[in-house]
């Protein structure tokens, strides 16, 4: 899949590009997310430049939150199923939202309530 990630922390934001990534196989606790939007909040921009007391690999896909259709579910998840719309927020240790899919824990996410759409969802999360 595409994702935009970081290639090196640092002030200088052309370390960031769009690269292809893999994704690991699903967790038994883990829902993968086809994901329709996600916002650039002031603290995605820290965290990509390098942010004390956290350590990302390299490649590190940025974006804290955003929201998503379900596209698999694995075998101890109970409150979510294939074409579920969910957002859901990530821990700063965690980011990872910036592909065109993720995997996260089950309880990272919330499905969408009625009349919002998904790509008003993405942006929901973390200010919430």
């Amino acid at each position: 899949m595409k994702a935009l990630v970081r290639t090196k922390p640092g002030k200088d934001f052309s370390s960031m590009k769009v690269d292809e990534v893999n994704l690991k196989s699903l967790g038994e606790s883990i829902v993968r997310v086809k994901m329709a939007s996600s916002r650039i909040n002031p603290v995605d921009m820290d965290l990509m430049k390098g942010f004390p007391g956290l350590k990302y690999p390299d490649n590190q896909i940025g974006g804290v939150d955003g929201a998503g259709e379900v596209l698999e579910v694995g075998s101890a998840v109970s409150r979510f199923r294939k074409g579920d719309k969910i957002f859901f927020y990530r821990p700063f240790n965690d980011v990872g939202s910036w592909g065109e899919a993720i995997d996260l824990p089950e309880n990272y996410a919330a499905h969408i309530p009625q009349g919002i759409f998904l790509q008003q969802a993405g942006s929901i999360a973390l200010p919430s």
